[in-house]
């Protein structure tokens, strides 16, 4: 590898690596890179002022800086050093600390020490005593108010019997009420009602596990998930659960649904691909059986900056799982 290299942690960007892209063809117009487009970066030096040269490297936030500090187009906000932006901004590898302002200090004289005192005093007793306090008195635990749903009572369980067995549910399938129309079913699952009862019927004819939710609701619940991204809470909130929960009947649903849902992906013939192949995929890859469209999602930076480097995504701009 060659020693002229991106300065910038995680990046990995080399002269040798910028040589061997200028090689390749390009897509559109089907010849070498170098001839076209040219290279997708640049390799760009320090300036030679020591003052501009001071502010670059603190730019760069390196304990050990190299001998020989060139920092990819990547980096900078108009792709390569300006009058503007002459330093390095973009994607440095670090987190720049978050400074706090100074608290100003008020002291108090003892007048005003006397009052607030006085009125903490008066608040404290307004909270925690009553006007009337007697043995029979009993106080609400708060700590229990703020999970409600794990105060359910087991005599507001109602069964419901169907199908797929007896289920227990807080008051009846919620599937039921949120798919009232076909249009309702597309929002939410992206199928139309009868197709959610036969996807729901082929998944659940043999399957039963130990949530407390009727197994059509986790099924919805899955497919909102897919379907809209919806949060945790906003799902716990809707289906009346937590969302350890959510995250359980989520993870539980999506290893059943790559189990039992193979069937519904056809493969076709070699001989059938090979005839509605397009005109640039048979000259260029004759051998294609299918082609796998990879999503992104954005992912929290990785500590470690192999990681980082390997996980960041130039396309949209931070770190993302394939």
């Amino acid at each position: 590898m060659s020693s002229i290299m991106c300065s910038v942690r995680g990046n990995h960007n080399n002269w040798v690596k910028r040589r061997e892209l200028l090689k390749q063809t390009c897509f559109e117009h089907h010849v070498e890179r170098k001839e076209c487009c040219g290279a997708p970066y640049n390799l760009h030096r320090p300036p030679k002022d020591e003052k501009h040269k001071r502010l670059w490297l603190k730019a760069l936030n390196l304990k050990c800086p190299p001998k020989r500090r060139y920092v990819c187009s990547f980096h900078f906000v108009d792709r390569e050093p300006t009058e503007e932006h002459p330093y390095p901004e973009k994607w440095l590898g670090y987190d720049a600390p978050v400074k706090k302002p100074w608290r100003v200090l008020k002291r108090l004289s003892d007048r005003d020490m006397t009052v607030s005192v006085k009125d903490a005093e008066e608040q404290d007793d307004q909270i925690h005593m009553p006007p009337h306090c007697d043995v029979g008195t009993q106080w609400e635990d708060l700590s229990v108010s703020d999970h409600s749903y794990a105060t359910r009572s087991p005599l507001h369980l109602k069964p419901l019997t169907s199908e797929v067995g007896t289920q227990y549910v807080g008051s009846a399938a919620l599937y039921s009420t949120l798919l009232r129309t076909d249009n309702l079913c597309q929002l939410y699952t992206w199928l139309s009602l009868e197709a959610f009862n036969c996807v729901a019927e082929h998944l659940t004819e043999e399957y039963h596990n130990s949530f407390q939710l009727h197994t059509w609701d986790q099924l919805l619940m899955t497919l909102m998930k897919l379907r809209l991204n919806l949060l945790q809470g906003d799902l716990a909130e809707r289906f009346g659960v937590s969302q350890t929960i959510v995250s359980k009947i989520i993870a539980c649903w999506l290893d059943l649904m790559e189990e039992k849902m193979r069937c519904y992906i056809p493969w076709l013939p070699r001989e059938t691909i090979q005839e509605t192949m397009p005109q640039c995929f048979k000259e260029h890859y004759p051998k294609t059986t299918c082609v796998i469209d990879c999503s992104e999602t954005p992912l929290q930076k990785p500590r470690n900056l192999d990681s980082r480097g390997e996980s960041y995504s130039h396309y949209y701009g931070q770190n993302t799982i394939k």
